[in-house]
């Protein structure tokens, strides 16, 4: 007769139940941790899909951003971190006035995102496409190269404008 609740199973008994429910908790995590777990083939297909351009650095379409909205609001999250750090650059490259200005403020950009950003890997990439295409833009191949050409030409347009304004009436239209 047993007299102890406890003695009811033997210790390898024990091992192995702890062993099982130790399985059964990582596999549920896994499945909660993992976003595709719950998907279908085409449906994770389209999720690497979005996943492999935020990695690098690609801008995902409006229908990709909902997808990640619904299906997972943690990538969502960062996919809308990385958009808006692009935007933030690109407006900030718009009023370069020289090469050498437009890559300092990509590289001030790029040392801003910090070692611990769990995001890291996706800010930078997005920094670098967004760098990227604006290098290969026709606004930054006519740009001056330093920032001293920058000011000449800035001044070359200034003395021109000043002849001009006197031999020629403009009107407020």
């Amino acid at each position: 007769m047993i007299t102890n609740s406890k003695e009811i199973l033997s210790q390898d008994e024990k091992t192995a139940l702890r062993e099982r429910i130790q399985d059964i908790c990582k596999k549920a995590v896994s499945e909660l941790m993992d976003p595709t777990s719950q998907m279908s083939d085409e449906e994770r297909a389209q999720y690497q899909k979005i996943f492999q351009k935020l990695k690098q650095g690609k801008r995902l379409s409006s229908a990709e951003m909902n997808y990640l909205q619904i299906h997972n609001p943690t990538m969502y999250q960062k996919a809308l971190r990385v958009q808006n750090a692009k935007e933030r650059l690109q407006t900030r490259l718009e009023h370069c006035r020289s090469k050498e200005e437009a890559n300092d403020v990509i590289a001030m950009e790029m040392s801003a995102v910090s070692d611990k950003d769990p995001d890291r890997e996706y800010m930078l990439a997005g920094l670098q496409e967004t760098a990227k295409e604006y290098r290969q833009d026709s606004h930054y191949s006519r740009l001056p190269d330093t920032r001293e050409q920058a000011k000449k030409t800035k001044n070359r347009a200034y003395h021109f404008e000043e002849d001009d304004s006197k031999n020629t009436v403009y009107s407020p239209i």
